[in-house]
């Protein structure tokens, strides 16, 4: 009996239909995260420049002989540098936060990867991370407890301490990138 037939299909169809829509519905509303940023993303785009406007200007209270010199930073070169604490403080979080953050996105060449034949690669940085994927973290919350340190002198416009914490600020960064950019004395 064609009737009875295409009632049963009509029973299979409405469910079947319901359930499509409910995962259709279902998928917008949980749209896919977009991927983490690898270490290079982090490093390229969030923590190299903020720290060099840190250095930047930082470099501007010191007198000619060297020595830190109060007066001398703008409200807008101190809100520049606080602003620039916090961001630092952010990428460093993003890395300390990540427990399995990749050296680099699949096929991104760092730096002069490439290049220079000794230019240190993604892969190698990849074998350096895992070796070590606890002391990444380390440094990294080493880094953010130095950003925020840098920020809150700059708010309080302390320039001998902000001169301070700059340059501290560059070991921080070279004692990382001596254990996860050049570990085996490259350079």
């Amino acid at each position: 009996r064609p009737g009875r037939e295409r009632g049963y299909q009509m029973k299979i169809f409405r469910p079947m239909t319901v359930l499509a829509l409910s995962v259709a519905i279902s998928a917008c509303a949980n749209p896919p995260s977009p991927p983490k940023p690898s270490l290079h993303e982090v490093m390229v785009g969030s923590i190299d420049p903020v720290a060099d406007i840190i250095w930047t200007e930082s470099n501007k209270a010191y007198d000619d002989y060297g020595k830190a010199k109060p007066g001398v930073l703008t409200e807008a070169e101190w809100n520049i540098i606080a602003k620039a604490g916090r961001d630092l403080h952010n990428g460093a979080m993003a890395i300390a936060n990540d427990p399995n953050i990749r050296a680099a996105a699949p096929g991104v060449k760092i730096l002069d990867e490439g290049k220079i034949p000794e230019a240190v690669t993604a892969a190698q940085v990849a074998v350096y991370l895992d070796r070590d994927r606890p002391g990444l973290t380390r440094h990294a919350r080493e880094l953010s407890t130095i950003a925020l340190a840098i920020e809150t002198a700059a708010k309080a416009r302390d320039v001998s301490t902000t001169i301070r914490l700059a340059e501290e600020l560059d070991g921080v960064c070279e004692s990382c990138h001596k254990r996860f950019w050049f570990p085996e004395g490259q350079k």
